[in-house]
């Protein structure tokens, strides 16, 4: 989203100075790794700041939104004089975390002067965008965000004394480009696994499992624990909370 008409409705009085004199970021440095909501720090501490990224270096040579990327991968907006403490931090507040891999990333400041007129007005000075720098969002481990299961008393087969279907949905979220995870579902009366259901979730949209689990013995706890894992491509493994259920073969 561009956020041009926000910042002249923030500044009364704009001037672009010398790219040589224009405030900048400090941080991150060109080349950092950073997590998938990275900090920024400026050597501006009240004004606002433009942050854009995007997966290719080039930028716009002409027209209303010169300076800015052809094709921008993401954008954040922060108002820096509005922070506690005023100390030039701005952290990425976008609900959609980065996805991992290489960006190019570039900032645009505005630096804010004290009313010396004392006529209600902030006076600012508008910078161009600065000079194009990367940065590489790490890949991390998969959010387990929550889970349902159910299980389903089926009909013996064959030296399954008691045979059950494990069904349900697990909701959870990678910063992969393209996510995807193996789950396993597993069951446990007392201290002895009845076994587990295993799959693959190419996305997090509809995360369905189902599948059945077959013991040789007849299972008797009036309980039983379910357990859910969830492995990336980078066998990055995270595990859910346990969940009780009851056995429906009592």
């Amino acid at each position: 989203m561009r956020r041009v008409a926000l910042i002249t409705t923030l500044a009364a009085t704009l001037a672009v100075p010398s790219a040589a004199f224009a405030a900048d970021a400090l941080s991150p440095i060109d080349g950092d790794v950073v997590s998938s909501r990275p900090t920024f720090v400026f050597d501006v501490l009240k004004g606002a700041a433009d942050i854009e990224l995007s997966r290719s270096p080039e930028t716009l040579t002409a027209g209303p939104s010169a300076g800015e990327f052809v094709d921008e991968a993401a954008s954040e907006f922060a108002i820096l004089y509005m922070r506690n403490p005023r100390d030039g931090v701005a952290p990425w507040e976008s609900p959609i975390p980065l996805n991992s891999g290489q960006y190019y990333w570039h900032v645009r400041l505005r630096d804010d002067s004290v009313d010396s007129d004392g006529d209600g007005f902030m006076e600012g000075t508008q910078y161009p965008w600065g000079p194009v720098r990367t940065l590489t969002v790490s890949d991390e481990p998969p959010v387990f965000e929550g889970w349902i299961i159910r299980v389903q008393l089926l009909r013996p087969v064959g030296r399954c004394k008691t045979r059950l279907r494990v069904y349900g949905t697990i909701s959870w979220s990678d910063n992969e480009e393209e996510p995807s995870a193996t789950y396993s579902v597993s069951l446990k009366a007392g201290a002895r696994v009845l076994g587990r259901v295993r799959g693959t979730f190419d996305t997090t949209f509809r995360p369905r499992f189902d599948g059945a689990i077959c013991s040789t013995r007849r299972v008797t706890a009036r309980s039983l624990t379910a357990t859910a894992a969830l492995r990336d491509t980078s066998e990055q493994l995270v595990i859910g909370d346990p969940r009780k259920v009851r056995n429906p073969a009592r």
